[in-house]
């Protein structure tokens, strides 16, 4: 009998989701129990990874005998097409990544965050924060992509910091403003829900009749480590030269910030 009409099986998240898992425990490597990356068999066809195979001695963990080094070709291309749970499933995504797809948890919208505004101590699932900022912080928002004020008291010859939240391009970012040893530093954040498809940048410019200086630096997500954004390349610095004039000026200094958003 020959059926020209193909079967469709209905299969709830839950049961691919078992059924995965039993997929990859199956592809884990022997030793460490992680999925199986630049794959290694020993005689006895046993998996195991490149980096527990140096540490072992290249002998297998479970019988004991030489690990070769022979790469399981058809095996390696197996693995790297094998979707898997993304490890945020238990907060409720429901998305499967590939197993050498580091790119989704790093933005997963059900990632844990927190909130940076100083002794607030909120944690929760990154897509929640604008929600939490809203209902909460309400009045320190700024929805804007683009700020100007004057300062009248301009002073970096005392150490501080501060945080800015800014709303916009439907992205949340966080601006940053440190001063020590008389230089003012500001780097800026911003907390995607997904794999970006744009770049942003910041241009800061500080003038007065007699000083103009202007900077555009990038915007990176909150996916990097925060104390390494204070480096010249990746953060805002006002040269100290720069600031000392300013602090000297009692007329005020025109500060401005523009949020730039750019296609990858």
């Amino acid at each position: 009998v020959v059926y020209n009409s193909p079967v469709y099986i209905e299969y709830s998240c839950t049961e691919l989701f078992e059924a995965l898992k039993y997929i990859h425990s199956a592809a884990e490597c022997c030793s460490c129990h992680k999925p199986l990356r630049s794959a290694r068999v020993c005689l006895n066809g046993h998996g195991v990874c490149l980096a527990c195979k140096t540490r072992s001695n290249r002998m297998c963990p479970i019988c004991k005998v030489s690990v070769t080094d022979v790469k399981p070709v058809m095996l390696d291309q197996i693995i790297k097409r094998l979707p898997r749970i993304c490890k945020f499933f238990q907060k409720g995504c429901e998305s499967l990544v590939l197993v050498n797809d580091n790119d989704h948890e790093t933005f997963c919208r059900y990632r844990q965050t927190e909130c940076r505004i100083p002794q607030c101590g909120w944690r929760g699932v990154a897509g929640k924060l604008l929600q939490h900022l809203e209902s909460v912080h309400a009045k320190d928002l700024v929805r804007s992509t683009s700020e100007s004020k004057i300062l009248m008291s301009f002073n970096t010859k005392m150490n501080r910091e501060g945080l800015c939240v800014i709303i916009a391009y439907n992205n949340i970012f966080w601006q940053h403003v440190r001063v020590r040893a008389g230089r003012l530093v500001q780097f800026y954040q911003y907390v995607p829900l997904e794999k970006p498809k744009e770049k942003f940048a910041v241009m800061v410019t500080f003038h007065t009749p007699e000083t103009n200086y202007s900077s555009t630096t990038p915007v990176h997500s909150d996916a990097f480590d925060f104390y390494s954004l204070f480096k010249d390349k990746e953060s805002f610095h006002l040269p100290k030269k720069i600031a000392l004039s300013f602090n000297q000026f009692h007329s005020g200094v025109h500060y401005s910030t523009e949020i730039i958003k750019k296609p990858l």
